[in-house]
């Protein structure tokens, strides 16, 4: 009789541990692909230092990135990408060339830098919609400058008038590092919205002076200096995933 119901218990038992089992299975989890993207966004870019030929450029980048090692709340992305950014400036006011003449300048400075990067970044999703990165890039920055000035000499006392318009330009390439941060939001399955920030360092980048910060008293010249830039974009766009 005990035997009998020893064996009946382990039954039971058993019984029990099937129907939780059954009730609560054990958890799957979901393998996430690798993803190819196309990026493209618009942006505003300034100089940190001041060391720019102009104060700010506006343009944007295209590009593609591959996003892999993806986890439900991390993943990693390699990108390379391409833009054009474009500014100029203009102004007109009136410099002392020597002791009898005076000088009135009209003149125009304008910049386009070409940035040719690589990018690593690292994301968190915080959930299937929203996430952050940070990461790095490196590439090369192409800078083309142009100064443009006319100038009229105009004599203090009754001598001479002098009237010149000068243009010069300047193409220059230097490599460039940089750090990155930004967000994204899904906004369908394959289409998200993204902004963030670039920094981003190049020694030795070619810019023009305006003219009044290095006229001599011949002011036949146009000034370059080579300067170490620091620069800051803010950008918006989309990411296309497939």
């Amino acid at each position: 009789m005990q035997t009998h119901n020893i064996v009946t218990a382990c039954a039971l038992m058993a019984l029990s541990a099937t129907c939780a089992l059954a009730q609560n299975p054990e958890p799957s989890f979901t393998i996430l692909r690798d993803q190819t993207n196309i990026e493209a966004s618009f942006g505003y870019m300034t100089s940190l230092n001041d060391k720019l030929s102009v104060d700010s450029l506006m343009g944007g980048m295209i590009g593609i990135s591959y996003t892999f090692d993806r986890t439900q709340h991390t993943s990693q992305n390699l990108s390379f990408g391409i833009g054009v950014f474009q500014g100029s400036e203009s102004d007109s006011y009136t410099v002392d060339m020597n002791w009898a003449s005076r000088g009135v300048i009209d003149e125009d400075i304008s910049q386009t830098i070409i940035p040719v990067v690589l990018g690593y970044r690292y994301n968190y999703h915080f959930n299937e919609k929203f996430s952050v990165w940070g990461g790095a890039r490196v590439g090369l920055l192409i800078s083309k400058s142009e100064h443009e000035y006319y100038r009229e000499t105009r004599p203090t006392s009754p001598s001479y008038n002098t009237i010149g318009k000068y243009k010069f330009a300047d193409t220059d390439i230097a490599p460039t590092v940089g750090l990155n941060i930004g967000a994204e939001y899904q906004i369908t399955e394959g289409f998200s919205w993204m902004v963030g920030v670039n920094f981003d360092f190049a020694p030795g980048v070619e810019r023009y002076l305006e003219y009044r910060k290095y006229a001599r008293e011949d002011g036949f010249t146009s000034s370059v200096s080579s300067e170490s830039i620091i620069t800051s974009t803010i950008y918006t766009g989309f990411t296309y995933k497939f």
